[in-house]
């Protein structure tokens, strides 16, 4: 899940926002935390710095993948750059539920076509899943990319994953122990 936590008042420099409590959340806009964690008190409520000069704050829930494309002035554009993965792993030390794993998913049709009356098993898309698993004893990573589903658009291909980013991580990805399995069309070049 994404959170958004606009302005309300004008001429503010801070937002009250909530989170559910005892779930972690990581800044993506505040360039002074960007990727860090979001501490809440027991009611959920914190209150957020929201400068001018920044974006409005907007947060990344743990144990979660979220696919990204550097955004362009035309949508036609933005669908032709590579793909990022943000890989927020669950945390072990957040008890029994923590795992060292996150999960994410990212459905890709062609962006034209608007198919009525029909199931989506009969339209042109992709749908990937990715599973990410850290094991926080030896440091190795696994992160299997999944299609389910595939068909052809005019002989269009999904764009490549060409980066990782990590938060939430007990100590830095071992990429000499990173291990990547692609089930699919996805291609995945040197990632960084």
């Amino acid at each position: 899940r994404i959170f958004w936590s606009p302005f309300v008042y004008n001429n503010s420099f801070t937002v009250n926002a909530y989170f559910p409590y005892a779930t972690a959340f990581f800044s993506l806009t505040n360039p002074s935390a960007y990727g860090q964690r979001q501490m809440t008190n027991s009611t959920g409520w914190v209150t957020l710095d929201a400068p001018y000069s920044h974006m409005i704050p907007v947060h990344a829930r743990r144990a979660k993948i979220y696919p990204r494309q550097h955004p362009e002035m035309r949508l036609a554009m933005s669908r032709q750059n590579p793909f990022d993965l943000l890989i927020i792993p669950d945390d072990p030390r957040n008890g029994p539920k923590g795992s060292g794993q996150a999960l994410g998913s990212l459905f890709w049709d062609n962006g034209d076509d608007i198919t009525l009356n029909t199931s989506i098993g009969y339209e042109n898309y992709f749908f990937h899943r990715f599973h990410y698993f850290q094991n926080w004893t030896t440091g190795s990573n696994t992160l299997a990319l999944r299609q389910f589903t595939h068909a052809q658009f005019n002989n269009r291909s999904i764009p490549s994953l060409d980066r990782l980013e990590f938060f939430n991580y007990q100590r830095a990805p071992n990429c000499s122990s990173f291990s990547l399995t692609v089930q699919g069309s996805m291609s995945a070049k040197a990632i960084s």
